[in-house]
């Protein structure tokens, strides 16, 4: 299919110019390429996340270190959680993986 040109472009596309400042030949120019009428960006993702993700891990380890301080019933119940999620994570893939092993065997 043949490549067409801007103005073909911007006629099948139906361009209108309401009352909008720009005009066709500025257009073909290139005069508007690099410029954006979108307001700045209000957040900087990378860097909001990378703030969060301290202050959640920073609320981790204040946690650990007061159940730690703290000793009794919640450690040992906060540690039982963690290792019967790990246990049923480690079952789920040795499932998955016999799984796959039996599909291997039954393609070929």
């Amino acid at each position: 299919m043949p490549k067409k040109t801007l103005k073909e472009t911007l006629f099948i596309t139906g361009y209108r110019n309401y009352g909008a400042t720009v005009s066709l030949p500025e257009i073909e120019q290139g005069k508007y390429i690099g410029t954006s009428n979108y307001p700045k960006a209000i957040l900087d993702w990378s860097k909001t996340r990378k703030v969060n993700g301290k202050v959640v891990s920073d609320l981790r380890k204040q946690t650990k270190q007061r159940l730690l301080n703290q000793g009794g019933d919640e450690y040992d119940s906060a540690i039982a959680a963690k290792e019967t999620v790990e246990k049923y994570w480690q079952h789920k893939d040795r499932e998955y993986k016999e799984y796959q092993q039996k599909l291997t065997l039954t393609q070929e």
